[in-house]
């Protein structure tokens, strides 16, 4: 579950301020991604929400900071903060690593995430913030990796010698060219049925490799 967008009037806001504040919320994200950063307005997004400019002021700073905070809350979609939510106490390896794979792409290659990184990639030149934020998630999920192939390692189930570029492999695994052919529009959508076959095939790669034993 996405972190949700802080204002910064504080998270104890009155019920008619928690609508217009989820309002914009909505309407920038969705303003953003079908117009770029640069091309918004508060304008625009003020009236998408159908509130003032001076309520989106009174909940953001400014353009920035409203753009930041929906490129964190698009970003933490696709991975889980831990593992613990996943529920994968006692389950091998195989499964985990499955099911973590499957969380992964689906959100990765959905139509939005997409958007996102088209728009990230458009304006990051004139706001390089934005490619540190986008960054902060691919380090999340790696960590996340990481911790679990060290805590299997540990337990013997699995043999690495270096968890951390094991995690940076395995996430390079699992995203094959999907990503690039839906962000140059080569493809317009991956089903669910490639994703998990894609899911499976690379875990077991990752897990067994290709050498005859």
């Amino acid at each position: 579950m996405a972190t949700p967008v802080a204002s910064k009037l504080g998270p104890d806001l009155r019920p008619s301020s928690r609508r217009k504040h989820q309002a914009i919320v909505d309407a920038a994200r969705q303003v953003f991604l079908e117009q770029g950063f640069s091309a918004t307005t508060m304008d625009m997004i003020a009236e998408s929400a159908e509130v003032s400019k001076r309520t989106v002021y009174k909940h953001f700073d400014d353009k920035h900071s409203l753009f930041a905070a929906v490129v964190r809350m698009l970003c933490d979609k696709v991975v889980p903060p831990s593992l613990h939510e996943m529920e994968i106490d006692n389950s091998e390896p195989l499964t985990v690593l499955t099911r973590l794979a499957v969380q992964i792409l689906s959100n990765l290659y959905a139509r939005e995430q997409i958007a996102l990184l088209r728009v990230v990639v458009t304006e990051s030149q004139g706001f390089p913030e934005l490619g540190a934020l986008m960054y902060e998630q691919v380090e999340h999920t790696e960590d996340l990796i990481r911790e679990y192939l060290m805590t299997q390692r540990n337990k013997g189930t699995i043999n690495l010698p270096d968890p951390e570029l094991a995690a940076s492999q395995f996430l390079g695994l699992i995203k094959t060219d999907l990503q690039l052919q839906l962000l140059f529009e080569r493809r317009k959508r991956v089903s669910k049925f490639e994703i998990q076959r894609i899911a499976e095939t690379s875990v077991d790669l990752f897990l067994n490799g290709t050498a005859v034993r």
